[in-house]
């Protein structure tokens, strides 16, 4: 039976899954999906390391974490890469936008979000 810390690191790759979202371990650490305490970073690298639990259901590539039976975790880091430098892309194109946002009463913020405020664009 798997830890709380084991099934914790295991829902959050699986819920950053669905999005093609493979995950850093300090991004596992940082958005952990319902642990039963607070855990150290350094937990989180023990127990991906330690854990044969966890290396019979996830994958890793170059400092990334996906679940071993979706897609090839190297195919995911390519298109995150891909994906990231989209949304600088687009994020130059807000800010020269913002420029213009600022002269029209009434505008008292700009927001980026959804796939844009992850850096996760198509």
């Amino acid at each position: 039976m798997p830890s709380d810390l084991e099934r914790s690191v295991f829902q959050t790759v699986c819920w950053f899954s669905i999005f093609d979202y493979p995950l850093t371990v300090f991004e596992l650490w940082k958005w952990m999906w319902m642990p039963a305490r607070t855990y150290a970073l350094a937990d989180v690298y023990g127990v991906l390391s330690g854990s044969a639990w966890l290396q019979d259901r996830l994958a890793e590539h170059d400092g990334h974490f996906a679940l071993a039976r979706g897609p090839a975790v190297a195919e995911l880091v390519r298109g995150r890469r891909e994906k990231h430098v989209d949304a600088v892309r687009k994020y130059a194109k807000l800010k020269r936008s913002l420029s213009w946002f600022a002269h029209i009463p009434g505008i008292e913020g700009v927001a980026a979000v959804n796939t844009l405020a992850w850096f996760h664009t198509r």
